[in-house]
């Protein structure tokens, strides 16, 4: 059994880094993982696109700025 399971990792090895392509259910599964994973590149690429969109979208400014009033020896926070 440990021979079939190292076997299997070896061609799965080659085929990932692609220096060896057949058309067999093994390559399916090699190009289903690869298509996953840059289905998963692209949708975090886009989520940031679209947070990175609403942010321009904002007022540039709508952050609020704490003012620091000193009157005599009582400070206050506004």
């Amino acid at each position: 059994m440990n021979y079939l399971a190292s076997l299997l990792n070896q061609i799965l090895n080659r085929r990932r880094k692609q220096l060896e392509r057949r058309n067999d259910f093994i390559q399916i599964m090699v190009d289903h993982e690869k298509q996953i994973e840059n289905e998963q590149e692209t949708n975090s690429s886009e989520k940031q696109a679209q947070q990175w969109g609403t942010l321009k979208k904002s007022r540039p400014y709508s952050f609020h700025i704490r003012v620091f009033i000193c009157s005599d020896t009582n400070f206050s926070i506004k």
